[in-house]
């Protein structure tokens, strides 16, 4: 993908004051706007035009995945949440989906992975939770969550058993 203006970032919460200030100091030339509320979203989109949006689902309805995709605009959609099952389906070629959990699994892999026996689901385990302590919540979990279903998958596919 060839760009030659900045993205323009849409942020998705119930408390954007809580990261957009950094975001905007961090990337001064983006253009970054927010909304705090599902039924202001389609408006939002509609005028913003975002190419990224960051969301996560804080409302008592369903992810609002059509508004969307309904934009072409949008390159890439971030959620935070366990997976993308919520907002799918989606056409792959014009935008791309993806989690935190599994960034953050990227993130934590080499800390835990990098030179080990991938077979050693227990041990590896055990050291995701050493490195993570038994105080984390949220994405943290989700992503050694990650790594560990990664594992096992791996394990499925070495022995060519499934893993379900």
């Amino acid at each position: 993908m060839n760009r030659t203006l900045p993205p323009r970032v849409l942020v998705f919460s119930h408390d954007p004051e809580h990261c957009v200030p950094t975001l905007q100091r961090r990337f001064p030339n983006v253009p970054i706007a927010f909304f705090t509320r599902y039924a202001d979203l389609e408006s939002v989109l509609s005028e913003f035009k975002p190419t990224v949006a960051l969301g996560c689902k804080f409302e008592k309805h369903p992810w609002p995945s059509e508004p969307f995709f309904a934009v072409q605009s949008l390159e890439w959609l971030s959620v935070t949440a366990a997976g993308n099952e919520h907002v799918t389906p989606w056409n792959e070629e014009r935008c791309v989906v993806t989690n935190c959990s599994g960034i953050a699994a990227i993130d934590m892999a080499p800390y835990v992975l990098i030179g080990r026996d991938a077979l050693s689901i227990d041990a590896i385990s055990r050291d995701l939770v050493d490195h993570l302590g038994f105080a984390a919540t949220g994405v943290e979990t989700r992503a050694a969550s990650a790594v560990d279903i990664g594992l096992w998958d791996i394990l499925g596919t070495f022995t060519n058993q499934p893993i379900v």
